[in-house]
């Protein structure tokens, strides 16, 4: 599983919320021709109740109905290599209403530096270089043949295989992989949802209205 980013959770009421829409011209995919399509955009600034700092964030399309005093939370993923973080969930405290975005989930899931071409390539870079150190080392020279010829074109040759091999094994265990690195960043949410934990009524001394509470004595003479 890929190391997952790192994630951020912003909670706290909100102070104003700016609705706008636009067209934009979606490009041709699978035999369908271009078309134009409505997005509509939803920007809602709040204030974190953790760190005191004004946030705000901008949603396409969203399901969730967000009002101003509206208690929201919002999780964002800190993803290397994007210079504005992407939007993992909504949840509208006030009104129950939550939504989750594959979109922003498949972006922190798939993390990963080296894709499938080039970890084929380094397996093809590796391939010349053992084959040309052989022949330099442990094969007799051909006159005008230069040793690393045939261990490059073997490397060319099994590039895209290996580039096919490798993309195809990807796919057959990502099911899996992500499946359990969405899970991990639900919890990780869910954790950093929750807040500290008010353990006031733990320390509080035991008194008659109080059974069970926790006494703090006085240190010894």
């Amino acid at each position: 599983m890929a190391t997952l980013p790192r994630i951020e959770v912003l909670k706290g009421d909100v102070s104003k919320v700016h609705l706008t829409s636009e067209t934009r011209l979606e490009p041709p995919a699978k035999g369908r021709p271009a078309r134009q399509v409505t997005v509509n955009k939803m920007r809602v600034h709040l204030r974190d109740r953790t760190s005191g700092r004004d946030a705000d964030a901008t949603f396409e399309n969203s399901t969730v109905g967000v009002q101003q005093g509206h208690l929201v939370t919002i999780a964002r993923a800190h993803v290397r290599g994007r210079r504005k973080p992407v939007l993992l969930s909504l949840v509208n405290e006030s009104t129950g209403q939550r939504e989750e975005f594959s979109e922003g989930f498949a972006q922190a899931i798939r993390t990963e530096f080296f894709g499938p071409r080039w970890k084929a390539f380094g397996i093809a870079g590796a391939i010349f270089l053992i084959g040309w150190l052989w022949n330099a080392l442990f094969s007799s020279a051909t006159p005008g043949v230069w040793p690393g010829l045939w261990p490059l074109f073997l490397a060319f040759l099994s590039f895209p295989v290996l580039w096919g091999a490798i993309a195809t094994l990807d796919r057959l265990t990502r099911v899996r992989s992500d499946g359990a690195a969405a899970n991990a960043i639900r919890a990780e949410i869910a954790n950093l949802s929750a807040g500290p934990r008010d353990v006031t009524r733990e320390i509080t001394a035991p008194d008659g209205d109080a059974p069970g509470g926790m006494a703090i004595l006085p240190p010894p003479r």
